[in-house]
């Protein structure tokens, strides 16, 4: 169950890159925290994985890639690319769901 919460967070992270190219979040602490929330969880996976001699662990490179990218929106800062990564993160999220659901 706690993976699809975890996953409903993707998805609030996924819906938010990708709309990031039309909608301003300059200033928005809600945008902030989720960016900050979803580094933490992408920090804690790559580590988790790295103490395993997993080094190449997709989803948490992805959490801390589009956590980066959710703080720059905060700041203005947007590039062509962001919505894409928003898209790979609504993938992941209902993966994770459809995973935490079946377990």
């Amino acid at each position: 169950m706690f993976l699809a919460i975890l996953g409903v967070l993707d998805l609030i992270a996924g819906a938010l890159l990708g709309f990031s190219g039309m909608f301003t979040y300059a200033g928005s602490g809600f945008v902030m925290a989720i960016g900050i929330i979803l580094l933490v969880k992408g920090i804690g996976s790559y580590l988790a994985a790295a103490a395993n001699a997993f080094f190449f662990d997709f989803m948490g490179i992805l959490d801390i890639v589009s956590a980066i990218m959710l703080i720059l929106t905060t700041f203005g800062f947007v590039v062509f690319f962001f919505p894409y990564f928003g898209i790979l993160m609504i993938i992941k999220g209902v993966y994770s769901i459809a995973i935490g659901l079946i377990k």
